[in-house]
């Protein structure tokens, strides 16, 4: 079984007929009514994880120490559901990401308003990951799953480290704004002005 769609994966199951203890001259599998009317589907079957798309039989054979043995195959593809994961994993992600972006809306000066927004989605993020890796098995590859979880963790981080470079370049110091050169030049007109009336006033107190 290949998991790297998992969740939207399809899977065929191949059911086998035979005898491994006969070979094909003294037992020969056959289907009685032929490979298409021999096998139905009962009306009210129902899976719960996966839905059963089509099935399809055939006569085959294997080899088994150099000895020809007859066998019946019947394959059966199925389409795994996906209802529970887009209302438990696929949903909650997206409202997740949603809600790191409202950190754009709140005021810079706000910092411990964003990173307590910024860490309770990346914890609420670890926490569903987890989760969705639970009733898997332990593949070595990434499956689709885990792209679109790693995704989502990507524009969830995104928001955070974009507050941390906006809070770099806007503050200094112990947190207060930086002042623009324009304000500092106008504070160094304002000096010598003063200056300029407190030498006029001086000399005018002379004579």
């Amino acid at each position: 079984m290949e998991l790297y769609h998992y969740p939207l994966d399809f899977q065929t199951c191949p059911l086998y007929f035979g005898s491994f203890a006969y070979s094909e001259d003294d037992v020969k599998y056959t289907w009685n009514s032929g490979k298409d009317a021999s096998v139905a589907r009962a009306p009210d079957m129902t899976m719960s994880q996966f839905d059963l798309i089509n099935f399809s039989a055939e006569t085959s054979f294997t080899y088994r120490k150099d000895v020809r043995q007859s066998m019946l195959t019947v394959y059966f593809n199925l389409r795994r559901h996906t209802g529970y994961f887009v209302i438990n994993i696929f949903v909650p992600c997206m409202l997740l990401v949603i809600l790191s972006w409202v950190s754009f809306w709140i005021n810079r000066e706000a910092t411990s308003d964003r990173i307590a927004l910024g860490t309770t989605t990346v914890l609420t993020m670890a926490f569903l990951a987890l989760d969705s890796r639970s009733d898997l098995p332990r593949v070595k590859y990434a499956t689709a799953l885990d792209l679109y979880i790693a995704l989502c963790f990507v524009f969830i981080l995104s928001a955070i480290v974009q507050f941390a470079i906006v809070h770099r370049f806007t503050k200094h110091g112990h947190g207060d704004v930086e002042p623009s050169p324009t304000d500092n030049d106008d504070e160094d007109e304002e000096t010598e002005d003063e200056t300029v009336v407190r030498i006029i006033y001086s000399g005018t107190e002379k004579v």
